[in-house]
């Protein structure tokens, strides 16, 4: 079910379909994680993979040689309400800690009343016609839950309290720990603390740095201040402008141009011209009469404001 951290929130089927059907057919049954998927689709790309993920690569040439021992799970706010749960797996062990214990299992979330089964549950358990099994759902939680998803698919059998599991337990619960130590779980802090030191303090998001246009000697290199930032640049030739409208043919791929408009594949529309994003190892090359624009941000932080470089100034 979307949004749980039980098996039936967390155990994602993942198909991977390589060129030419190599690989047809085969089965995986090591652990991946969600977190993974950055990394591998990188490693199969032949990317560097950056030494701050997370996650590791299960296909590629930068494949690790150890599959995973646990995955994790975490769950903080759904919407506007929220409920902090941590969860780990073994692949067959699921070993979840509640910090809102007194919080039931089910969210009362607009959209999710809005749905037309949901509405029929909901009815169900004010005329008391649920059964036991489904209206726990509805009942609060214990601090710590371990279910074995092998012999207990539906996870209705808590094993935290029985004693012939309390290696397992003690197993899982140190594998939790270490995981929120390595991570650096922020979750205890509120929301709004943290929005409040991102913006040092102040009532409003800071004003990303005005990147720094320097001539190296193979082009043009940018650097901006704001560490995190991405510097986007667009590149116009003699003429052109750049809030002028472009006509885009819609590809089975570029969701995002697409987004808020109805189309078919092929079909064309007319759309803002796009930004391409900087590589520092990629110097920028400019040709006669063209001309540089340039913007940097950071995520939660304004942009900053455009720069434009003629080709004549380097």
């Amino acid at each position: 079910m979307k949004r749980e951290l039980l098996e039936r929130g967390t155990h994602i089927p993942l198909i991977v379909k390589y060129p030419n059907a190599k690989n047809a057919g085969t089965v995986n049954d090591n652990l991946v994680s969600a977190v993974d998927f950055a990394p591998s689709v990188l490693s199969i790309a032949g990317v560097t993979i950056p030494a701050y993920m997370q996650g590791q690569a299960f296909l590629g040439d930068q494949k690790v040689d150890y599959p995973r021992k646990y995955i994790y799970a975490a769950r903080d706010r759904v919407s506007v309400k929220y409920d902090r749960v941590r969860a780990v797996s073994d692949g067959r062990f699921k070993y979840l800690y509640n910090y809102m214990p007194e919080l039931p299992y089910y969210q009362d979330l607009n959209f999710r009343k809005s749905i037309p089964l949901m509405k029929e549950i909901l009815a169900q358990k004010e005329n008391g016609e649920l059964n036991p099994m489904m209206m726990k759902w509805f009942d609060t939680k214990p601090v710590e839950e371990l279910y074995d998803t092998q012999t207990d698919p539906d996870e209705f059998n808590n094993l935290a309290t029985d004693s012939k599991y309390a290696d397992k337990l003690n197993e899982m619960r140190a594998a939790f720990q270490t995981w929120r130590s390595i991570t650096g779980d922020m979750a205890e802090k509120p929301e709004k603390e943290m929005i409040e030191d991102w913006w040092n303090g102040k009532n409003e998001p800071p004003i990303t740095a005005q990147p720094v246009v320097y001539q190296a000697d193979a082009g043009i290199k940018l650097f901006c201040d704001t560490e995190g930032a991405s510097i986007g640049y667009q590149i116009l030739k003699k003429g052109e402008l750049i809030d002028e409208k472009l006509t885009h043919k819609i590809l089975s791929w570029d969701f995002a141009s697409i987004l808020g408009r109805v189309g078919k594949n092929g079909e064309s529309f007319e759309s803002d011209r796009p930004w391409k994003v900087y590589e520092p190892d990629k110097p920028i090359i400019l040709e006669k009469d063209e001309k540089l624009v340039i913007k940097a941000r950071r995520i939660g932080y304004k942009e900053s404001t455009l720069t434009y470089v003629e080709k004549s100034e380097y």
